[in-house]
């Protein structure tokens, strides 16, 4: 916001490297995001026993879409998109999606793929319903949130993120709110291959960076047109500045560290 300093953000004096300083959490072991080593990753048949299912039939309505400052973000009160099976405890409702990108194709996305940075990555948050009441209560606890990592690379252009890019102009600004008319399809905006994906514990990639998130990395990307990345580029962030580009919003790689990385991928893996 114009004229206020920011608690957190990407530039220099409220990036990455300072969110230790007001959100402790930040500094913890099991944090987000890394780098996806298939070869350090380990195979585990488990995780296909029962596989990975998204109850994602019936198209979300009333989606609503803003520019929270840091991203845009696309949300919805419906109940009826879900996700089970795999890593996941139990059945996790879908809350809201947003993205990370760049402001060039070099660089963007949050996690790397065996040392491989793509220009954007997209977010798909849902949180355990069995367990908690809200998103927001599950986000502090561990077993709250499930999140779908996917990468996008410079492609075809993607009819499904057209619909929400669409209305960026009504969401220039920071803090600007609107609708998104007709249904949303959450299966629209996955990758062709959802059965081949690395999976760990590890947390909020943006603060408070509770640690409370089931990671699910697909392994292939989708494509974004280089016209529709230029767009997502043109959304304007909260900082000192009322003009300032809504770019480089990633947090730098965390060390996996003790943690285990686990993959359905036979190749390059080794078996648990």
């Amino acid at each position: 916001m114009s004229g206020q300093k920011c608690l957190w953000g990407y530039d220099n004096d409220n990036g990455p490297h300072t969110w230790c300083r007001q959100y402790p959490k930040a500094a913890g072991a099991f944090q987000s995001p890394i780098n996806i080593d298939p070869a350090s990753a380990i195979y585990a048949a488990r995780l296909n026993n029962p596989p990975l299912h998204f109850n994602y039939q019936q198209a979300l309505t009333g989606c609503s879409l803003c520019n929270n400052g840091h991203s845009f973000q696309v949300s919805t009160e419906s109940d009826t998109a879900s996700m089970e099976g795999g890593p996941l405890i139990s059945r996790y409702q879908f809350a809201q999606f947003h993205m990370h990108w760049g402001s060039g194709n070099g660089w963007g996305s949050e996690h790397a793929l065996d040392g491989k940075v793509f220009p954007a990555e997209l977010h798909l948050v849902h949180w355990n319903s069995k367990k908690f009441t809200s998103s927001q209560e599950a986000a502090a606890i561990k077993d709250g949130l499930a999140v779908l990592g996917v990468f996008v690379e410079v492609g075809l252009a993607h009819p499904a993120l057209e619909r929400v890019l669409s209305r960026f102009e009504a969401i220039r600004q920071p803090d600007s709110k609107t609708s998104i008319s007709g249904g949303i399809n959450l299966a629209d905006f996955l990758p062709s291959n959802t059965t081949e994906f690395f999976t760990y514990e590890g947390s909020l990639t943006t603060p408070p960076c509770f640690e409370s998130v089931q990671w699910i990395v697909f392994r292939k990307p989708i494509t974004m047109s280089q016209e529709q990345l230029d767009r997502l580029r043109s959304l304007k962030g909260r900082s000192q500045s009322s003009d300032q580009q809504l770019v480089n919003n990633y947090r730098h790689l965390i060390p996996l560290g003790s943690r285990k990385l686990y993959t359905t991928c036979k190749t390059g893996s080794r078996s648990e």
